[in-house]
This record gives C-alpha cells, sequence and structure tokens, in this order.
C-alpha cells in the first residue's frame, strides 16, 4: 500500500505543474542515414554514424509532457548549474575565436552558412541543430534541449517505476526533417580539405561510400 500511496501522490504533484512546451527546431534529433543527405555530405554522414557521437545524436524517448516539464521547472530552480538558456550568442562567437577561427562571425548564421564548404558546413549544422538551443525571445514557457532531458525523465520513471497514466499527453521530440535540409553552394570553394584520419579510423574498410571518397 505505501508503494501505491507513494505513486498517486506524485501523480497529484505532476498534475497540478504547469505545462511547458518542447522547442520546435532545436536539440534535433538526427537521422544519420547518408542516403538521404546531399552527395556531398555522405561521407561526413559515414563518419558520423560509426562514430561515439551517434548515440547521443539520435537518441530519444518518449515521455510524458508533464513529467519533462517538471524536471526542466526543478532544474531551473536549482543553483549552481548552467542554463543553456543564458547562453548568449556572442558567447557562442567567443567560443569560436578561442578555439582558432580568424575572421568575421559577428554573427552565427554567415559563420553557419557561407564560410565552410558543404562537405564540412553539412556536419557543422548538424551539431549545431542536434546538440544546441539557440537563444530568442522569451524561454519561460520553453523545455531547453528536451531530447536529453527526455532520456534522464525516462531512467526516471523506470527506475522510481512510476505509473503513467494512459492518457497522458507525450512530449514530441523534435526530428531533422532531412528533405529540406541545405548546405553551402560547393561551386563557390576552391578548396576542401580532407576528411581527418581520426575520423575514417571507425569507418568499416569495406564501407562503399568512404572507399568512393
Amino acid at each position: 500500500m505505501a508503494g501505491s500511496s507513494e505513486t498517486t501522490s506524485f501523480a497529484d504533484q505532476s498534475a497540478s505543474l504547469m505545462m511547458l512546451n518542447v522547442k520546435p527546431h532545436q536539440n534535433l534529433t538526427l537521422d544519420i542515414d547518408s542516403s538521404r543527405y546531399p552527395e556531398a555530405l555522405r561521407p561526413m554522414i559515414e563518419c558520423l554514424r560509426f562514430s561515439p557521437l551517434a548515440q547521443a545524436l539520435t537518441m530519444a524517448e518518449s515521455v510524458p509532457l508533464v513529467h519533462l516539464s517538471k524536471a526542466r521547472l526543478g532544474f531551473a530552480t536549482t543553483e549552481g548549474l548552467v542554463d543553456l538558456d543564458l547562453i548568449s550568442s556572442s558567447a557562442l562567437i567567443e567560443m569560436f575565436y578561442q578555439m582558432g577561427f580568424i575572421g568575421d562571425i559577428s554573427f552565427l548564421s554567415k559563420f553557419k552558412k557561407s564560410i565552410l564548404p558543404p562537405m564540412w558546413n553539412g556536419p557543422f549544422m548538424l551539431l549545431f541543430k542536434s546538440f544546441s538551443e539557440r537563444v530568442a525571445g522569451s524561454t519561460s514557457a520553453k523545455i531547453s534541449c528536451a531530447r536529453f532531458w527526455s532520456v534522464i525523465v525516462k531512467r526516471a520513471l523506470t527506475h522510481f517505476q512510476v505509473l503513467v497514466a494512459e492518457d497522458s499527453v507525450i512530449a514530441v521530440i523534435p526530428f531533422l526533417q532531412t528533405s529540406s535540409f541545405e548546405t553551402s553552394d560547393p561551386t563557390k570553394f576552391i578548396f576542401v580539405g580532407s576528411i581527418l584520419e581520426a575520423m575514417l579510423l571507425n569507418v568499416p574498410t569495406d564501407n562503399v561510400i568512404m572507399n568512393e571518397y
């Protein structure tokens, strides 16, 4: 009976929480099937598919929106943690300069769309869309990094054996639409460079796309 009472109490508390929305175009779940991307990107997509990043790029869980909201609201009131909603574009730009980039990147869009050849522009866009959050407008009713939170919440629900109501609203985790994915114009670059050997090491030697590359 004690276990049942605790579960009921948890459900009652969750029902009274404010429901947050998932940001629709951020922290996306990626499709790393290279056949769905422009030909110029396929070697890099294969590198991502066999890289240690593959799980982080594709993992997401189906969880009730109310529990996802509770986790995000609890995080927002915890001291000493970095809130991604408070990281500005200027801070991201400064990070690129610290990494050694030379050039004008007054706007992140300029860096993403025009500076890199497609083979490098594409993966940067994918990593940016999958891992980051854009800072724009009010974020008070939005869930930052909802995809990552869904994994945490799913494990918590499983660990504590929380009963989920059948009529629970399930959070919709955004998925990258590869059909509308765009890259920079390859004809504007006279030098593209080669994929680093360290990136090739994880790809099987019989991989058709990489052998053609």
